[in-house]
């Protein structure tokens, strides 16, 4: 180690006070700039607004339906209920659930071939 090769120790850098007159870099709009609504006190602009534009979400029509009593309905491979299949010769609820092929509340169960 030389003095040449001496760093000087890393110092965080102080940040700028805002509003301490016109000498001292952030002075008078304190960064705010000239005028508008943002440069106010409490002048923030909700995220949704589009400057009196309908909004989009108002704009984009409401899609869907949501059912109000839901359907348990639970879609089910035949590779799965081959080992039932092999074991008994009608596959019914009660054996899928013994099996834990499906869960209790499984109303409605759809056993396809293939996807």
């Amino acid at each position: 180690m030389k003095l040449n090769e001496l760093k000087p120790t890393v110092r965080y850098k102080q940040s700028v006070r805002l509003g301490r007159g016109l000498g001292s870099k952030k002075g008078k709009t304190s960064g705010r700039g000239h005028k508008g609504q943002k440069s106010r006190t409490g002048g923030t602009v909700k995220t949704s607004f589009e400057g009196g534009q309908t909004p989009i979400q108002r704009r984009v029509p409401k899609l869907g339906f949501t059912r109000y009593i839901r359907k348990h309905l639970i879609n089910l491979n035949y590779n799965k209920t081959l080992k039932v299949d092999l074991c008994y010769d009608t596959v019914s609820n009660m054996l899928l659930r013994r099996f834990n092929l499906v869960g209790n509340n499984a109303k409605t169960i759809r056993i396809y071939s293939q996807g």
